[in-house]
């Protein structure tokens, strides 16, 4: 893994993170489950596209799956 791929994997951790406090917030102050829940689902998709993105067969392949992502 080079190092904008290590920067890219720690922006989205960084992401997952923020989101998840603000899930917890969402859940705790507004009792907004289902939007909380739909927005944990959407951020975390982003870590797990980022992840078959490095693994692809092909450059092709990793700048299709990274825009996905």
């Amino acid at each position: 893994m080079n190092e904008y791929q290590k920067q890219i994997q720690e922006k989205c951790i960084d992401f997952a993170v923020r989101v998840d406090a603000l899930r917890k917030d969402l859940n705790k102050r507004h009792h907004e489950y289902n939007k909380a829940d739909q927005v944990d689902r959407c951020a975390s998709s982003i870590g797990a596209n980022y992840s078959e993105a490095v693994f692809a067969e092909s450059e092709s392949d990793y700048i299709h799956k990274l825009g996905i992502a």
